[in-house]
């Protein structure tokens, strides 16, 4: 391929309109949450297979108490209990977290009411999770919780 026919040649950009904060879960804590849901032995091996279906069965638990579960991701999928999601026309994959206006780095007041319900009101249904634990997190997806 001759060097000007590649000028002017750029990838083109992989929307991702929409901004999401929230609680992410590693897959490790989103398996034994599943695993207490079902009544299952919490030691029970890892399977990834099952990942999707976990945070499926995850998100119908949490959508009553007003909040969203979700797998999301381009390679690796990213367990999040969903606090906060707005529509973000100029979003895309890659785009710098500097350039995401829509949420500040530090969490707010959706993302302390997550943490205090994990902490108190779930524990009665078999939710054993060090909600402090869990990092903030705000990123940029393909897809719509509210959806959900």
């Amino acid at each position: 391929m001759s060097e000007s026919s590649q000028v002017g040649t750029t990838a083109p950009r992989i929307p991702r309109p929409v901004v999401v904060a929230g609680l992410e879960f590693p897959p490790e804590r989103l398996w034994k949450w599943y695993l207490d849901l079902l009544g299952e032995p919490t030691d029970t091996p890892f399977d990834p297979s099952l990942d999707i279906h976990a945070a499926n069965t995850i998100a119908d638990v949490v959508r009553p108490k007003g909040l969203r579960f979700i797998a999301a991701g381009d390679e690796t999928a990213r367990f999040v209990l969903v606090t906060q999601s707005k529509w973000f026309k100029g979003g895309y994959r890659g785009m710098p977290n500097e350039e995401i206006p829509l949420y500040p780095p530090d969490e707010g007041h959706y993302e302390q009411r997550a943490r205090r319900l994990l902490r108190e009101r779930w524990a009665g249904i078999g939710l054993q999770i060090d909600a402090d634990a869990l990092p903030y997190v705000t990123f940029l997806t393909g897809q719509n919780p509210e959806l959900y």
